[in-house]
Protein backbone atom coordinates (compact mmCIF):
# COMPACT_ATOMS: atom_id res chain seq x y z
CA UNK A 1 0.00 0.00 0.00
CA UNK A 2 1.42 3.60 -0.44
CA UNK A 3 2.81 5.78 2.43
CA UNK A 4 2.38 8.77 3.42
CA UNK A 5 5.44 10.74 4.60
CA UNK A 6 4.39 13.74 6.47
CA UNK A 7 6.71 16.39 8.03
CA UNK A 8 5.82 19.65 10.07
CA UNK A 9 8.56 22.28 10.27
CA UNK A 10 8.97 25.15 13.30
CA UNK A 11 10.55 28.18 11.35
CA UNK A 12 13.49 29.31 12.50
CA UNK A 13 12.60 33.55 13.34
CA UNK A 14 15.81 34.38 11.88
CA UNK A 15 15.83 31.80 8.41
CA UNK A 16 16.21 33.39 5.32
CA UNK A 17 13.37 33.49 2.41
CA UNK A 18 15.65 33.11 -0.51
CA UNK A 19 17.24 29.20 1.64
CA UNK A 20 13.24 28.74 2.24
CA UNK A 21 12.54 28.72 -1.70
CA UNK A 22 15.87 26.60 -2.47
CA UNK A 23 14.83 24.28 -0.26
CA UNK A 24 11.24 23.95 -1.55
CA UNK A 25 12.41 23.85 -4.63
CA UNK A 26 15.33 21.31 -3.81
CA UNK A 27 12.49 18.98 -2.23
CA UNK A 28 9.95 19.14 -5.36
CA UNK A 29 13.07 18.08 -7.31
CA UNK A 30 13.28 15.12 -5.59
CA UNK A 31 10.43 13.06 -7.72
CA UNK A 32 12.21 11.21 -10.42
CA UNK A 33 15.48 11.02 -8.56
CA UNK A 34 14.27 9.12 -5.80
CA UNK A 35 13.05 5.69 -6.43
CA UNK A 36 9.36 4.84 -5.09
CA UNK A 37 8.61 8.94 -4.32
CA UNK A 38 5.48 9.67 -6.28
CA UNK A 39 4.85 12.89 -5.51
CA UNK A 40 5.94 16.03 -2.98
CA UNK A 41 4.14 19.15 -2.14
CA UNK A 42 5.33 21.84 0.74
CA UNK A 43 3.13 24.69 1.98
CA UNK A 44 1.99 26.65 4.87
CA UNK A 45 -0.89 25.87 7.35
CA UNK A 46 -4.63 27.35 6.34
CA UNK A 47 -4.64 30.66 7.98
CA UNK A 48 -7.92 29.64 9.77
CA UNK A 49 -6.99 26.52 11.58
CA UNK A 50 -3.41 27.74 11.97
CA UNK A 51 -3.96 27.85 15.59
CA UNK A 52 -3.84 24.01 15.53
CA UNK A 53 -0.21 23.65 14.38
CA UNK A 54 1.77 25.13 17.49
CA UNK A 55 3.95 26.91 16.13
CA UNK A 56 4.97 24.63 13.52
CA UNK A 57 4.84 27.04 9.90
CA UNK A 58 5.81 24.69 6.84
CA UNK A 59 4.18 21.39 6.13
CA UNK A 60 5.17 18.70 3.63
CA UNK A 61 3.75 15.50 2.32
CA UNK A 62 5.09 12.93 0.17
CA UNK A 63 3.74 10.24 -1.51
CA UNK A 64 5.78 6.64 -1.41
CA UNK A 65 5.05 3.33 -3.71
CA UNK A 66 4.77 1.39 -0.12
CA UNK A 67 7.19 1.12 3.02
CA UNK A 68 9.90 -0.56 1.86
CA UNK A 69 9.99 3.15 0.21
CA UNK A 70 10.67 5.40 3.29
CA UNK A 71 13.79 4.13 4.13
CA UNK A 72 14.96 4.35 0.86
CA UNK A 73 13.37 7.83 0.63
CA UNK A 74 15.02 9.27 4.10
CA UNK A 75 18.36 7.35 3.31
CA UNK A 76 18.65 8.46 -0.40
CA UNK A 77 21.84 10.58 -0.72
CA UNK A 78 19.23 13.36 -2.31
CA UNK A 79 17.53 13.40 0.50
CA UNK A 80 20.07 13.59 2.89
CA UNK A 81 22.24 16.55 0.97
CA UNK A 82 19.15 19.04 1.13
CA UNK A 83 19.09 17.64 5.06
CA UNK A 84 22.21 18.44 5.42
CA UNK A 85 22.62 21.59 4.22
CA UNK A 86 19.43 23.55 4.51
CA UNK A 87 17.19 22.20 7.45
CA UNK A 88 19.98 23.84 9.83
CA UNK A 89 18.90 26.91 8.67
CA UNK A 90 15.51 26.87 8.46
CA UNK A 91 13.98 24.55 10.95
CA UNK A 92 14.04 24.28 14.81
CA UNK A 93 12.02 21.64 15.18
CA UNK A 94 10.71 19.14 12.93
CA UNK A 95 8.01 16.21 13.66
CA UNK A 96 8.06 13.15 10.78
CA UNK A 97 5.24 10.62 10.22
CA UNK A 98 4.85 8.02 7.97
CA UNK A 99 1.83 5.94 7.33
CA UNK A 100 -0.07 3.09 5.01
CA UNK A 101 -3.10 4.27 3.33
CA UNK A 102 -5.36 2.74 1.21
CA UNK A 103 -4.85 3.64 -2.72
CA UNK A 104 -8.27 4.67 -4.23
CA UNK A 105 -6.98 5.49 -7.80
Amino acid sequence: MPVYHIVLFRLKESYEKFDLDSWQTQVEGLVGVIPGLRYVDVGAPLPATAFRAKGFNVSLVAVLDGPDDAPVYAEHPAHVKITEDLRPKLFDEVVVCDMEFKDRS
